[in-house]
Parts: structure tokens; C-alpha cells; sequence
């Protein structure tokens, strides 16, 4: 992804997390820019999110959702900082928006550059115990 490009939106998918219409935006931009799988998985997202539970659609869009994470998610999440005890962990809408971080110090160190570089709204907080790093890069549990 060209970040020039795409600041202007991902400056306003921050600005405006709950707006599903502006991450809508977005992905025709990254189709119309040679990243049709990204734009797909952003729509399939919204689109799975907002069904009800028990809507049978759910488990198709589930089922592409795990298949472009396991091709492409190692991918989108390098395009997000580096930072030391900080794991982008789950999407959801398109974005990496759980984080995993390894304990309130990094937090404490990292925490603006974790709220600029994709709408987080989750934090997972631990003390190293690898089972729950494992569990945070899990791609299978990713919605």
C-alpha cells in the first residue's frame, strides 16, 4: 500500500472508526490502485459485520475472510509499525483494530503511534505468557 496515498483516508477512518462508509471509500481506492484482495477483504469484513449471528452468509463471507488472511494478513500487518511488544493482532472492518501488548510499559511508550496507525478499540495486555502471543497472531481467530 502507497502510504502517501492512503493517508488521506486512513486520516479519516481514524477520525471517524464507525463510519463504515469512509472504509468503503477506501477500498475502491486500493482497487482502483492494483489492490483488489485488500479492497475485497475490507468489504467482506463490513459486510460480515454487519450481519446478524445467525445469518448463513456469515459462514461464506467467514470462510473468504480466513482464506485472504492467510494469504495476505502477515503481509498487512507488516505494513503497520514495527514497535518491540507490540503485536497487531485482529481485524475487523478491514483493519487491524486488537492489539497485542506485551506489558503497560510498551504501552506507555507506544501508545500514540498504536491509535495513528489503524482504529484500535481493542487492547490485549499481558506479561509475556507465550500462549497468549500465539493466541493474539492466531489468524483463524480473526473476524
Amino acid at each position: 500500500m502507497n502510504r502517501k496515498k492512503s493517508a488521506p483516508f486512513l486520516e479519516a477512518i481514524l477520525e471517524s472508526p464507525d463510519d463504515d462508509a469512509v472504509r468503503l471509500v477506501f477500498a475502491d481506492f486500493l482497487e482502483e490502485n492494483g489492490e483488489p484482495e485488500r479492497a475485497e477483504f475490507i468489504r467482506i469484513q463490513i459486510a460480515h459485520h454487519q450481519l446478524n449471528e445467525y445469518d448463513p452468509r456469515r459462514r461464506v463471507l467467514g470462510y473468504r475472510i480466513d482464506a485472504l488472511l492467510k494469504r495476505f494478513g502477515t503481509k498487512w500487518r507488516a505494513e503497520l509499525p514495527k514497535l518491540d511488544g507490540v503485536i497487531w493482532a485482529h481485524f475487523q472492518r478491514g483493519f487491524v483494530h486488537a492489539v497485542y501488548v506485551t506489558n503497560p510499559d510498551v504501552l506507555a511508550e507506544c501508545a500514540d503511534t498504536i491509535v495513528d496507525a489503524s482504529p484500535v478499540d481493542t487492547l490485549i495486555l499481558g506479561g509475556g505468557d507465550e500462549s497468549l502471543i500465539a493466541a493474539a497472531q492466531d489468524e483463524r481467530i480473526d473476524g
